[in-house]
């Protein structure tokens, strides 16, 4: 029985690029939970007073990018 079928390749940069941003979410993440957990004399000085993104909106693009990733890799 001889049957043929279409491969479908992934394209490796947007396949990348979703693999990165979901890293990149991940860490912002990561870093406005220690950011809000942080006692207020670690968050006076200059690396830490820098606020990216609040927890909420870093949960959203983690989970949509981590969506977005998954949905691709089907």
């Amino acid at each position: 029985m001889n049957t043929s079928q279409r491969v479908v390749r992934r394209n490796r940069v947007l396949s990348g690029l979703l693999t990165w941003l979901v890293h990149l979410s991940l860490l912002l993440l990561a870093y406005s939970v220690w950011r809000e957990n942080a006692p207020d004399t670690l968050t006076d000085s200059w690396p830490w007073k820098l606020q990216l993104l609040d927890v909420q909106s870093a949960t959203t693009a983690a989970v949509g990018s981590l969506g977005a990733s998954l949905a691709r890799a089907q």
